[in-house]
């Protein structure tokens, strides 16, 4: 840059002074009253800062001031809103899962323990995923404090090579009729992952796992005790319907995803210790994409799916996503009302109402209205997958 006139000296001489680096100022050892050399200039010096001021015609530096250290605050935390009405639970996803895990958390910490006898009996080749299934039944049996359940329960477990065991098993406890579950639960060598279970008599129920082989890949749900939890629910759920009018079509006058959505939402909120445990194990579930049959996750089409799977109707290539899609569902509805309150409608249905009616009864809201809202919902939840 150029500069002209009378002034250029002096102008250069104070750039000159301006652009002294501050290490070199504050090399110099700074005490107040002592002589500087630009008023105004400021000097950071042994955590002090200095400035240049004049004093009659003379320029010193004026007493120190304690730099005050500057620190950027943590960065503040997006509240989480805990949805309470069926209108919020829209764009609350984590609301959702934080309610309904707490509900199941503190019914399994408040619940006293219920005698319920578990039989479990184990293939000879066989090694059960979870060294810890006898403290998982048991939570599965507070989860259900104050409904009705087995006085005992079968847990049958078997890998391929035992699968003949497993038969043989169900023989000797006058349950042959459920060898086929067997042969549905462990196809082949590659395929023994399957479970199901239900009520053996009006006082016994029943469940049956096939287990991977060893060294075969497992995922927490089948480590951690989700599938027990699960499986033990559909014991439950059956035993609400002995000694009713309804007893021996009791889950054709419920909608599919309601069933196993809720047995999903035991397992899963039932067998997480922590919400964060949850959270992660939640989001396994949500990967997933849409088929052609259900088309996408647009509410439309979940609204289409809730409808292809009510009570009394079946659809095989929708049935698949009642453990993504109604586990979900179940989430928002215990996220509302508890997890007390699918065995709540359950109970109702068993006692006479229609599914509509025991809906209406259960959380307030008929199931025409419940039902483009939680789509709604759950719409997000699985487009934005959180």
């Amino acid at each position: 840059m150029r500069i002209r006139g009378s002034l250029s000296k002096g102008l250069l001489i104070a750039l000159a002074i301006s652009l002294i680096p501050v290490a070199a100022v504050s090399a110099q050892k700074i005490t107040p009253g002592s002589t500087c050399k630009v008023l105004k200039q400021k000097v950071v010096y042994l955590k002090k800062t200095y400035t240049c001021t004049k004093s009659g015609k003379k320029l010193i530096w004026s007493i120190g001031v304690t730099v005050t250290p500057t620190t950027t605050p943590p960065p503040t935390p997006t509240p989480i809103f805990i949805p309470t009405t069926f209108e919020e639970l829209y764009g609350n996803s984590k609301g959702i899962a934080i309610a309904a895990w707490g509900s199941a958390n503190n019914k399994i910490k408040k619940s006293d323990a219920v005698t319920v006898r578990q039989d479990i009996f184990v293939g000879p080749n066989t090694t059960i995923p979870n060294a810890n299934v006898k403290e998982i039944f048991e939570n599965a049996i507070k989860l259900f404090a104050g409904f009705a359940q087995p006085q005992s329960f079968y847990a049958v477990y078997y890998r391929f090579q035992d699968k003949e065991w497993a038969k043989a098993k169900f023989g000797e406890l006058n349950l042959s009729h459920l060898a086929g579950q067997v042969e549905g639960s462990c196809a082949s060598l590659q395929r023994c992952n399957g479970a199901s279970a239900g009520k053996a008599s009006g006082t016994v129920g029943f469940s049956q796992y096939g287990v991977t082989e060893p060294g075969g890949k497992t995922d927490i749900y089948h480590l951690g005790g989700g599938l027990e939890i699960h499986e033990y629910t559909h014991i439950a759920q059956a035993m609400q319907f002995i000694g009713k009018q309804k007893d021996d079509q009791n889950f054709n006058y419920l909608p599919r995803w309601f069933i196993e959505g809720h047995a999903h939402i035991a397992g899963n909120t039932g067998s997480a210790k922590t919400i964060e445990e949850y959270l992660k194990n939640r989001a396994e579930w949500l990967s997933t994409s849409p088929n052609e049959e259900i088309k996408s996750f647009a509410p439309a089409d979940i609204e289409r799916f809730y409808a292809a799977l009510m009570p009394g109707k079946y659809n095989a290539e929708m049935f698949g996503y009642v453990y993504t899609i109604g586990y979900i569902t179940m989430e928002c509805l215990v996220a509302l009302k508890g997890i007390d309150s699918p065995a709540e409608l359950i109970v109702q249905v068993s006692n006479g109402l229609t599914f509509e009616e025991a809906f209406l009864k259960v959380y307030g809201i008929n199931w025409n209205e419940a039902s483009p809202i939680l789509a709604k919902a759950v719409s997000q939840i699985f487009l934005t997958r959180n």
